[in-house]
């Protein structure tokens, strides 16, 4: 292995060697990875365009080609080259580029060295001197990223697949009650299904014939689209302590404030495994296409942006998680991050995708819409179509807001979550739950219904089926604000443990009336239980249920500290 020094002043790197051999195979190996894969899933929507292909294509047209060597100092790549990164390529710096494209085909191998997580200083713009420790790979203002790998399948549900190998790293997702970890799996060992009416585990690959490898980071800044497919990302992103976790920018694959530039951008096939922060970023940058790409045990969230900030017409199948836990020896403080943070927004879609393993507290939830995430476009998105979380710590799907905006979640299944399977909150919205299923779970409602932006009903779930392993399917809590109307549960189906009640309202810290109306959910007045103190606040709280001609209301007594029911005619 030869060692080039880097050219002073930040002049590209000169590598003094045959570049035929490499730039034939890859042109080759282009051909075969943008053929057809019946395995994979189909090309993106319209609106989201594969990009034109920024690269030449003619074997030996690469303006540079870096292959079996170790580089001491940053790579730059000059504007308007086009560098390709072959096999075993060692940088003790950074590679970057402003207007060049950086790209690497199968048998593309870069290796990081010399990056150590507690020098990087995190923040800014882009590149600048000041970062030169904070070791990564720098896209620039018209800089392309252009990583294209053979076509692999990331996960499924059967542990194999036409496009995995005998020797590829495969992980399993947990399912046994209280277990939050991914491990190694291996063909022909069992693939538990915990009931019949939830899928069975996720197998997740994150073997690519593309390899980036850290410590180290990625950030694209450029105003360019950006292809980057079937690659193997082991040990991007970094936490430190001094941040006390993620390094603020310094993400496994982050796309920061390219707005419109981005759109067109595919991220297809990435598997990111041991990351040593965030994950994916897709960050204020537009018109993003994201499919089957899997996150195996990082230590920040898996797919995230910055709370408050706003991405647009973006597409997210086939995202699976496993894996999410900052032990507190690393950044000071115990783990609280989310496998997913559904951040705010428009037109953005999250579908026939899996998180799990999110672990370190009951804060460390699923799929989570956290507050404020709303604060620059509604945070609303399609989520109707096949997603699955279990097995984490916290909740499987927890919202967090406090209007009236068209929020719906369709079509979810959530099993063996640690504090919830569906965490409603926080003090008064008008969400929509529809067609949910949760076994092995319990769904926790905190907040009043608000008026819903659209159509002016209340919250509603409606087909919801909770099946709880401990205690009540359905827990009421704090009710911060008073309702403006009641809100509604249609064709439910409640079932709490034995012994439990199937609704639980503990009064003890509730600051107002609860307002609920129970319709053909197959309950009576004796599957409710309510206890606490029967603080003043909660005066004027009415339950009805209404099953076919059988109605009850109840309300509370509260001198006495208990329910009353009254059969209504």
């Amino acid at each position: 292995m030869r060692i080039i020094a880097a050219a002073h002043r930040g002049q590209p790197v000169v590598v003094r060697r045959s570049i035929a051999v490499f730039a034939l195979l890859a042109g080759v190996a282009l051909g075969a990875c943008d053929s057809p894969q019946s395995v994979l899933e189909p090309d993106p929507t319209p609106q989201n365009p594969t990009p034109q292909d920024p690269t030449p294509e003619n074997p030996g047209a690469w303006d540079k080609v870096l292959e079996n060597d170790t580089i001491k100092g940053d790579v730059v790549v000059p504007a308007g080259e086009t560098w390709l990164i072959g096999p075993n390529v060692w940088i003790e710096g950074n590679l970057r580029t402003d207007s060049g494209t950086i790209a690497m085909r199968p048998g593309s191998s870069l290796h990081f060295i010399g990056a150590n997580p507690e020098e990087y200083i995190g923040g800014g713009m882009g590149w600048d001197p000041k970062y030169a420790r904070d070791i990564g790979v720098w896209v620039g203002r018209a800089g392309v990223l252009d990583i294209r790998g053979t076509p692999k399948v990331g996960w499924n549900r059967t542990g194999s697949d036409p496009s995995w190998s005998p020797n590829d790293e495969l992980w399993i997702t947990p399912t046994e009650r209280g277990d939050y970890a991914p491990r190694r799996w291996y063909p022909g060992e069992p693939i538990p299904q915990i009931d019949p009416r939830v899928p069975a585990a996720e197998v997740i690959n994150v073997t690519r014939d593309i390899l980036i490898e850290g410590p180290a980071h990625i950030l694209i800044t450029s105003k360019k689209p950006q292809r980057i497919e079937y690659v193997t990302l082991r040990n991007m992103g970094i936490t430190n302590l001094a941040h006390e976790g993620p390094v603020m920018g310094r993400y496994a694959l982050h796309l920061h404030y390219a707005r419109d530039g981005s759109r067109g951008t595919i991220i297809r096939g990435v598997a990111a495994v041991e990351s040593g922060g965030r994950v994916f970023v897709p960050h204020e940058s537009h018109g993003i296409t994201m499919i089957d790409n899997v996150s195996v045990n990082s230590l920040g969230e898996a797919f995230w942006w910055d709370i408050g900030d706003r991405t647009d017409d973006l597409t997210v199948d086939r995202l699976a998680v496993s894996g999410v836990h900052a032990h507190r020896s690393l950044t000071g403080k115990m783990s609280r991050n989310a496998a997913v943070t559904m951040g705010g927004g428009y037109n953005m879609v999250m579908r026939n995708s899996v998180v799990s393993g999110a672990r370190g507290t009951s804060g460390a939830h699923g799929f989570e819409w956290p507050s404020g995430a709303d604060n620059y476009g509604p945070a609303v998105w399609e989520f109707n179509d096949g997603n699955v979380a279990h097995n984490v710590e916290g909740s499987g799907v927890r919202l967090w807001f406090n209007k009236g905006e068209n929020h719906v979640i369709e079509n979810l299944i959530t099993y063996r979550n640690g504090a919830a399977g569906i965490e409603n909150g926080a003090y008064r919205n008008s969400h929509r739950y529809i067609n949910t299923l949760s076994v092995d779970d319990r769904m926790v409602q905190h907040s009043s219904s608000n008026k819903h932006a659209v159509d002016g009903g209340p919250s509603r779930f409606e087909g919801v089926e909770v099946y709880a392993a401990d205690g009540a399917a359905l827990a009421f809590g704090v009710l911060n604000l008073p309702p403006l109307q009641p809100t509604e549960f249609v064709d439910c189906k409640l079932e709490g443990s034995p012994g439990s009640p199937d609704v639980l309202w503990n009064t003890e810290k509730a600051a107002n009336p609860l307002q609920i109306v129970f319709r053909n959910c197959g309950l009576t007045p004796d599957d409710f239980m309510v206890t606490g103190s029967f603080p003043a606040a909660i005066e004027g709280s009415r339950i009805v249920i209404e099953n076919g001609s059988d109605a009850w209301e109840i309300t509370l007594d509260m001198a006495a500290r208990s329910k009353v029911t009254t059969r209504i005619d």
